[in-house]
């Protein structure tokens, strides 16, 4: 995924100077497909390849952090090119002048994107650099890290994700050579002992503060989806078989997919949003199911939630731990993305409408408070999510495209355009816009 240098802003003028990008994640097909997909796009004049990354992105103390990987490989060096590898977090608030890069490492060594994760305005980071694999706190302004930690990966990190909970303290989940690991981190930056969860690999994992000073890990191991909660003090409890694993994400197109989505209850359990259910998890198993059509459970603090697409039907939206009756939304497209906002106790809902428009719905007080088209989002495929205090981040991507130059008949650009909005009220602040692909040269 790219960021290609656009001008339309003053964070995006910085990174006119980070041509180096490596693609993870979500758009890793896009960039399959365009590397198999004929000659025109393997076409270069020095024989030079870029690509431009990016993750799931975070709002936190009213800034919008953005995830970013770049990597860069001239095609010239002998006997064997080097690729240059950026991992950054690019922020912004509202206003023309707040745009910020923080840069996590410049290397050979990068891997993806830093993995985000918020908790009542704070932020942690983990990713992976020329100094191993490492963790921290991001300060609220986007400037500085604080408590970094060197996390002692066992061999090639395979995957990483970041939790972080209310105090401050954070943890991370990896996959190496010694299978799924865990490691938390005080507030202060005292790192624990890692613990080894499970042995082997797995396709995926997710880690979620339980909001006790302990955490719950969900990952897939043997076609099924399992959980654990490690304690503070560092004991596992025995591991709690959920589901089968689902074959397909979440039904809403986001930019991000993933097979289920954990959101702590407040109480030290677990509710799991699998894309045909909702479970409600304890250390002792799981205490509820609930069976769901297109399910798609927002991201919050403690209290959620949870949104069905039932098609010409139209879209119902369910309070998830706490008080509060269901609202079914007719004539408004189809579902992008849920997010719930729980200073302000208000559900956010991005869905795509007529013309390929994008339509942000705001739920306050068991009734549509407003509705909202998101302009700089036209015919947008996916969207997502993050709100918090007040304010909601958008994200959409238009549809992929290919394109030479027409100036040198050899570059080549291929992926998709990520456009970023920060809103209050349904007002936009700010905006970036990034690019995920490739670029040949």
């Amino acid at each position: 995924m790219i960021r290609w240098p656009y001008t339309s802003s003053v964070s995006e003028r910085r990174l006119t100077n980070l041509r180096r990008t490596h693609l993870w994640g979500a758009l890793a097909l896009v960039l399959v497909s365009l590397a198999c997909s004929g000659g025109s796009a393997r076409a270069t004049t020095v024989g030079g390849l870029a690509t431009y990354g990016s993750g799931p992105f975070a709002l936190a103390s009213g800034r919008l952090f953005i995830p970013i990987f770049l990597t860069n490989n001239v095609g010239e060096a002998s006997p064997a090119p080097v690729t240059e590898m950026q991992t950054n977090l690019q922020s912004f608030v509202a206003g023309r002048h707040g745009a910020r890069t923080l840069a996590l490492d410049a290397s050979t060594s990068g891997s993806g994107p830093p993995a985000l994760a918020t908790s009542e305005g704070r932020l942690a980071s983990a990713w992976v650099g020329s100094h191993g694999f490492q963790t921290a706190l991001v300060s609220a302004n986007g400037a500085a890290l604080h408590a970094l930690v060197t996390v002692p990966a066992s061999g090639v990190v395979g995957g990483y994700v970041v939790a972080i909970d209310s105090t401050g303290a954070h943890a991370v989940l990896w996959l190496d050579s010694l299978g799924i690991r865990l490691q938390a981190v005080s507030p202060a930056g005292v790192a624990a002992t890692p613990i080894t969860l499970m042995p082997g690999k797995t396709g995926f994992f997710s880690l979620t503060s339980d909001e006790r000073g302990g955490w719950w890990a969900v990952w897939i191991a043997g076609g099924r989806v399992l959980a654990t909660d490690v304690e503070a003090g560092g004991t596992v409890a025995p591991a709690i078989d959920l589901a089968e694993a689902p074959v397909h994400p979440a039904a809403a197109r986001m930019l991000h997919t993933r097979p289920w989505t954990a959101v702590a209850d407040g109480t030290g359990g677990l509710w799991v949003g699998l894309p045909s259910g909702l479970l409600h998890v304890e250390r002792a198993g799981v205490l509820a199911r609930r069976s769901a059509h297109k399910l798609v459970l927002a991201e919050g603090d403690r209290r959620s939630a949870l949104a069905e697409d039932f098609g010409s039907a139209g879209i119902l939206v369910r309070p998830v731990g706490r008080s509060g009756r269901s609202l079914r939304l007719r004539h408004v497209g189809s579902l992008l993305a849920i997010a719930y906002d729980d200073s302000r106790q208000n559900t956010y809902l991005l869905s795509a409408v007529a013309h390929g428009r994008v339509q942000l719905t705001t739920l306050s007080k068991r009734r549509v408070a407003s509705a909202v088209l998101v302009r700089g989002c036209p015919r947008a495929g996916t969207g997502e999510l993050v709100s918090g205090g007040g304010l909601v981040g958008v994200a959409c991507a238009s549809r992929a495209f290919e394109a030479n130059s027409v100036e040198t008949g050899g570059d080549f650009k291929g992926g998709r355009d990520i456009h970023y909005y920060l809103l209050r009220n349904g007002r936009p602040l700010h905006g970036e816009t990034f690019f995920e692909g490739i670029y040949s040269y």
